[in-house]
């Protein structure tokens, strides 16, 4: 064999590596650093509240989601994108409110993807919101209610 495909067939498995690492994503970001949801409860942006969020002071993008639907699909709910480290602390500015979120955690669980086999996912698991610990309420989503905060 000569170098060149040796060469080629090293950088297709590293590639494949990094691509498949799933797990190795889970102790670095915030579900794996595929997005996760905040859910706004006691919020409405008919109040002209605009929400800003900023990760280790660098504004980050997010989206309102209209579509889901979960047991909190009455509250203003958002959903973040990028890769936010574990250690990364989130701010999130309301008005005069500012709420700070930080030591992130996440778990691996077990389900069954379409094709019901069963398979490994990463998704967020707790943090804590200006020095209250908060566990997930339900798959990547963040609750915030306003008026505790």
């Amino acid at each position: 064999m000569d170098i060149l495909k040796l060469n080629k067939i090293v950088l297709l498995f590293f590639i494949l590596i990094s691509c498949n690492n799933k797990d190795n994503n889970c102790e670095t970001f915030v579900a794996s650093g595929e997005g996760f949801m905040i859910s706004f409860k006691n919020y409405s942006p008919k109040d002209n509240k605009k929400i800003k969020i900023f990760c280790n002071n660098k504004k980050i993008k997010w989206q309102q989601e209209k579509e889901i639907i979960h047991p909190y699909s009455q509250n203003y709910n958002i959903v973040v994108f990028g890769k936010i480290f574990l250690e990364d602390t989130l701010r999130i500015d309301i008005d005069n409110k500012k709420l700070k979120i930080y030591d992130f955690a996440n778990i691996i669980e077990e389900g069954f993807d379409e094709s019901h086999r069963k398979i490994k996912f990463c998704r967020y698991f707790k943090s804590k919101i200006n020095n209250q610990e908060t566990r997930d309420e339900g798959n990547n989503i963040i609750l915030i209610d306003l008026k505790k905060y």
